[in-house]
């Protein structure tokens, strides 16, 4: 039989800023293909023609990857899952036995963490997406996990029904 999940969470990449930096970056080679292809001798210059198709090849996967990722956690009687889907097949399970100490805090992605997305830092590692509240997991073995939450006071309830040793 399967844990009883107490608290379910799905997060995509919705900033604005970061969707028009990929859009923005993207309309660039396809308005020089589009010039390229308009001449009378169209990829007369073969570097720049080059140039453009690879950075197409490097900016769609890029755009087709920001689409599908998106960040799962679960907490269940069991301990935590998280998946950063399409990076991570499968949930990353952590039982409660194996973690030392875990609580909801207010972090800095950029100083602590270079950013959002799968980050390693001087804090350890982190799965965020967006925002700055997440549930920081230190392990016995010393390691640092934070999973970055929209839910931050559903995620503190959820720990304190499942670890009620999580402050």
């Amino acid at each position: 039989m399967a844990a009883k999940i107490l608290f379910s969470e799905t997060q995509r990449f919705k900033q604005w800023w970061l969707w028009l930096l990929l859009i923005f970056s993207a309309f660039i080679p396809f308005f020089g293909l589009y010039h390229e292809l308009q001449k009378p001798e169209p990829f007369a210059d073969a570097a720049t023609s080059t140039g453009l198709v690879l950075a197409l090849v490097v900016i769609i996967p890029t755009v087709a990857l920001f689409m599908l990722l998106r960040l799962e956690t679960r907490i269940t009687e069991g301990g935590i899952a998280v998946k950063l889907f399409p990076l991570h097949l499968k949930f990353r399970q952590f039982s409660w036995p194996e973690i030392e100490q875990i609580y909801v805090r207010q972090y800095s992605p950029v100083s602590e963490f270079g950013g959002w997305g799968w980050r390693y830092g001087f804090g350890g590692k982190a799965y965020n997406v967006t925002g700055d509240m997440g549930m920081q997991i230190v392990f016995k073995s010393g390691k640092k996990l934070l999973i970055g939450t929209q839910k931050p006071e559903a995620a503190a309830e959820a720990l304190k029904q499942a670890w009620p040793v999580a402050q």
